[in-house]
């Protein structure tokens, strides 16, 4: 399934190259400055910039990228609508919220990177937590701007319950999943992906941690895209398009050539 899936994702990610305007290789000193703001730390899925950036393929789109980490979606979401960063990469479930709340300042995405969200609750076996009415009444490590705590609310109503039912522990990123191990929290809100990983890492045995998607009980927005302030899509498309274009032609060799994007990743960040 998962194969299947993405091979049908890199078919339509040719077909979006294919079709996208294509923005005239131009000496680096003709270049466009353009500052993007990730998500978070570096990681996997952000291998695909990371190619494209090696291979010049920013370059061929007129562009001169400097890439800056993220601090949570709510967050690099706020800067772009406060024209920090004319571009980022979000967890897109984050604009619902956003967009409604700021009809002036709206931001929309324009490639979506994972079609179905990690975003969820990770725990421990001990904690007994492994469904969403598990979490009443318990305490919950997170980060104030990430995706997950922002769709809490719509979450809860969607499976029948109190969105004050649990308690916010409110840390900085690097804290929120020792907290769990260290029995100061029942469960952390996160990326699954990560956070798994990061638990196994900490020594906790790979059978003990249990998790669960908001994805898998009801909430199936499209995830982690590239996202741009409206209004500066529509002042400069050839920008957005030459952005994408570069990101898609990425996507494509990541996925013909994993190790390749992982040893870039490698090299971006040492401490993975």
């Amino acid at each position: 399934g998962s194969t299947k899936m993405l091979k049908a994702l890199i078919g339509a990610a040719s077909i979006a190259a294919a079709s996208l305007v294509t923005v005239t290789s131009v000496k680096a000193a003709d270049l466009i400055d353009l500052n993007f703001s990730l998500d978070w730390a570096w990681q996997g899925m952000h291998g695909p910039v990371l190619l494209a950036r090696d291979r010049g393929d920013y370059e061929e789109a007129g562009l001169n990228v400097a890439f800056d980490r993220g601090f949570g979606s709510g967050d690099t979401i706020s800067k772009i609508a406060a024209k920090a960063y004319p571009m980022g990469f979000a967890e897109g479930t984050s604009l619902l919220k956003f967009n409604s709340e700021n009809p002036d300042d709206q931001v929309i995405t324009v490639l979506v990177i994972n079609d179905q969200s990690p975003t969820g609750v990770i725990s421990t076996k001990a904690n007994g937590v492994a469904s969403p009415a598990d979490l009443m009444g318990k305490k919950i490590s997170a980060t104030q701007n990430a995706a997950t705590v922002l769709l809490w609310p719509v979450f809860a109503e969607l499976n029948g319950l109190d969105k004050d039912g649990i308690e916010y522990l409110f840390v900085e990123p690097s804290l929120r999943d020792s907290m769990v191990i260290q029995g100061q929290a029942d469960a952390t809100f996160g990326f699954s992906t990560t956070t798994v990983l990061n638990m196994i890492q900490a020594g906790v045995g790979k059978d003990d941690v249990t998790y669960f998607t908001m994805a898998q009980y009801g909430l199936k927005p499209y995830s982690s895209s590239i996202i741009v302030r409206k209004d500066y899509a529509e002042e400069n498309p050839e920008i957005v398009k030459g952005f994408v274009e570069a990101t898609v032609k990425g996507m494509i060799d990541m996925f013909k050539d994993p190790e390749a994007g992982i040893a870039l990743l490698k090299k971006q960040e040492p401490l993975i």
